[in-house]
C-alpha cells in the first residue's frame, strides 16, 4: 500500500486473526503495530482471515484507500464468509502514524 510518498506492508496473522503493518524504508521494514477488526453495531468482526487486498489513494468514500478483509466466520450463519472494508485513516489513527 502507498500513502504518500511512504509505502506499508499489511500482514494477515490467521492465527490470532490480526493484521501487523510495517513502513517500507528501502531494503528495511518497520513494525508500527498491529491491529485487529472489531464488531460494531450490526456487524461482525474479522476472525480466522484468508488475508486482505489494499487499496492506494481514493476509492469511493475512502479518501486515502481501502483495505478488503476476508472475514472466514460470519456470525450471520454456520458456512458464512464476506468481507470487511476499512477505511486507511483508521488503521493510520489506530496505529498513530
Amino acid at each position: 500500500m502507498r500513502d504518500g510518498g511512504e509505502a506499508f506492508l499489511i500482514v494477515s496473522s490467521q492465527g490470532d486473526s490480526t493484521f501487523p503493518v510495517y513502513r517500507i524504508e528501502g531494503d528495511e521494514h518497520v513494525y508500527l503495530g498491529r491491529f485487529a477488526v472489531v464488531a460494531a453495531g450490526d456487524v461482525d468482526g474479522v476472525h480466522g482471515t484468508d488475508g486482505l487486498d489494499a487499496w492506494s489513494g481514493p476509492i469511493g468514500g475512502f479518501p486515502n484507500g481501502l483495505l478488503a478483509i476476508h472475514d472466514d466466520q460470519e456470525d450471520s450463519g454456520p458456512n458464512q464468509q464476506n468481507y470487511k472494508f476499512v477505511d486507511w485513516r483508521e488503521v493510520r489513527r489506530a496505529l498513530n502514524f
